[in-house]
């Protein structure tokens, strides 16, 4: 015959401290706060969109005191100077722009990019001071597609970047090691003089040791690493739900871009939740999820 399965084990007296501390440390929800969470954890989520390598262009690398000629101990803690990318990198680069629509000509710097980013945030998240941004889920994947063009947009424009760094590089280099020359007649480094025999060095050993010396800074400046562009995202905690100071940013935030009421309203229901589904690109808002 068969054994019984249910109650053979003891209920010990650590087992129920254990069970209390888990109670204490980690209460179950009021029944009906965990029915509003499951609501509203269904239509929206917290989203952060993060863009690393963006600011193209715009690198700077700090320049060694012997570079600006500066010999006294105590200016060298004090002064500090830093090498910028050339200006033909500070401009905007005509790109094939991918949009919705297609692919469009256009000209974009760093500051465009910005704006892209601040556009897409404004368009499908809404902010509420001192929590984060929410999107619906229902609108995830067409804010999942715009983020996924920007980045594609970004490594376009790197890509122009990087081709007009290439062409100006050697005059670049040229130019700065004209401008640090005079500095290095006046002041040589010493560990040069190392290496000519204890004798000032030659026009030819400065220049040699400018071109290695400022070539590797430039390519410093010039290292554009890939852009990023990543979206993290995780669900509404329980104490948000419960807050009061968050329900009013939100109603605030959503009603500014003229949300539905009862679409608000429907966030912060208590009764059954409307089961999860993966949101459908191009679903209109306010739609069920």
């Amino acid at each position: 015959p068969l054994g019984s399965e249910i109650g053979t084990e003891p209920f010990t007296d650590e087992a129920v401290s254990a069970m209390t501390a888990e109670l204490e440390s980690d209460p179950p929800q009021p029944f009906d706060l965990a029915r509003r969470i499951r609501v509203f954890s269904s239509k929206v989520r917290y989203v952060e969109l993060k863009v690393f390598n963006a600011r193209i262009g715009e690198r700077r690398v700090k320049l060694s005191s012997e570079l600006l000629g500066i010999v006294d101990d105590d200016l060298k803690r004090r002064v500090a100077g830093e090498l910028r990318a050339p200006s033909e990198l500070l401009g905007t680069f005509r790109v094939g722009v991918e949009t919705a629509k297609g692919i469009r000509e256009q000209d974009v710097d760093s500051k465009w990019f910005q704006g892209e980013r601040k556009r897409i945030e404004d368009e499908y998240t809404f902010l509420i001071s001192n929590y984060g941004r929410l999107v619906f889920r229902t609108e995830w994947d067409a804010f999942k597609a715009e983020t996924e063009r920007l980045e594609r947009n970004l490594t376009a424009y790197r890509e122009a970047l990087l081709a007009a760094a290439d062409a100006a590089r050697e005059n670049f280099v040229a130019r700065l090691v004209e401008e640090f020359l005079p500095n290095l007649r006046r002041n040589p480094p010493r560990n040069l003089a190392r290496f000519t025999r204890g004798g000032p060095p030659s026009e030819e050993d400065l220049r040699s040791y400018l071109d290695t010396w400022v070539g590797e800074l430039v390519s410093k400046v010039l290292d554009v690493a890939p852009p990023r562009v990543h979206v993290v995202c995780k669900d509404v905690a329980p104490e948000s739900v419960s807050d009061e100071a968050f329900e009013r940013g939100l109603r605030a935030s959503m009603a500014k871009k003229r949300v539905p009421h009862q679409m608000i309203d429907s966030l912060f229901e208590s009764g059954d939740a409307v089961p999860s589904q993966e949101p459908r690109a191009g679903t209109p808002l306010g739609s069920s999820a």
